[in-house]
């Protein structure tokens, strides 16, 4: 009797057990912005970029304001003071850095846009492992400096370093142009190595993040994304995988944010459990 007895139960609990999983799963899904933020930007082969960066498949609230990365040809770049800049490689581990190079100036230096590079020191700041470059455009022919590169119609003269005494001046030259490089390649170059002015030019420097990186840190370490916070379009927001926090995941009512309540996920398991194993207490 108790076999047919939970024979004809059988179709009730495998739809009830159906419904619980729906919405066990539904309620107990992660927070949309922490779901969004735990994503790097995806853009060609350069992988870990992430916060204060958003843009292409990050809202947003995942960045700051001023660190848009736009995908261009398979490249992440971004824009600063009229210059369009590559990223290289992103460093979070020690101190928070990124390395970027000149666009306009990749794989050539012989058609620039005659801008100097000129940081947002709100954004960025230069680490000092680097050495502005500086280049001549259309010179006279008198000109006659030590490092020279032709191009089709003109030469480009470059220099490593600011010029001494008695080294003859281009300050006749059309176009001047300064372009930091990492200080090893420009090193190398003085040294008559087989590094190029190209090859210095495309293995970038290094920028200094201006964000509290500690802050995003200790996000990061309670599992949390750095992010902005929405509610005021300003300042930090910790995304976690129940809602938004001031600085950790795990912090207190007051500091969460958007007033929003999460539902524990392991409430909503005893619950649904609860409702089958009482369904087999009734068939004993």
């Amino acid at each position: 009797m108790h076999f047919f007895l939970l024979q004809s139960f059988f179709p009730f609990l495998l739809i009830a057990s159906f419904l619980s999983i729906n919405v066990e799963l539904s309620l107990c899904q992660n927070d949309q912005h922490f779901t969004n933020c735990s994503s790097e930007l995806n853009c060609g082969s350069v992988g870990g970029i992430s916060y204060p960066f958003w843009g292409v498949n990050r809202a947003s609230y995942c960045g700051k304001a001023g660190y848009e990365v736009q995908c261009q040809d398979n490249v992440p770049v971004f824009n600063m003071k009229g210059v369009s800049y590559r990223i290289l490689q992103m460093n979070t581990t020690t101190n928070w850095t990124v390395k970027v190079a000149r666009n306009d100036y990749w794989g050539s230096i012989c058609n620039p846009t005659f801008v100097n590079t000129t940081l947002n020191f709100s954004l960025f700041d230069y680490v000092s492992t680097y050495t502005n470059m500086t280049l001549y455009y259309q010179c006279p022919t008198t000109i006659t400096l030590p490092n020279v590169q032709y191009c089709n119609t003109s030469s480009v003269f470059y220099l490593t370093r600011s010029m001494t005494v008695g080294q003859p001046s281009p300050v006749t030259c059309i176009n001047v142009v300064i372009v930091p490089v990492y200080t090893t390649a420009a090193l190398a170059i003085e040294a008559g190595q087989t590094t190029t002015i190209t090859d210095a030019i495309d293995g970038g420097f290094s920028l200094q993040l201006q964000i509290d990186n500690d802050q995003c840190d200790k996000c990061l370490e309670s599992g949390g994304q750095c992010g902005l916070n929405t509610t005021t379009n300003s300042g930090f927001s910790c995304f976690c995988a129940d809602q938004a926090y001031a600085s950790t995941c795990n912090g207190t009512s007051s500091s969460s944010q958007g007033g929003g309540t999460s539902v524990p996920c392991h409430s909503l398991i005893n619950y649904t459990y609860g409702t089958p194993s009482l369904l087999f207490v009734l068939d004993d």
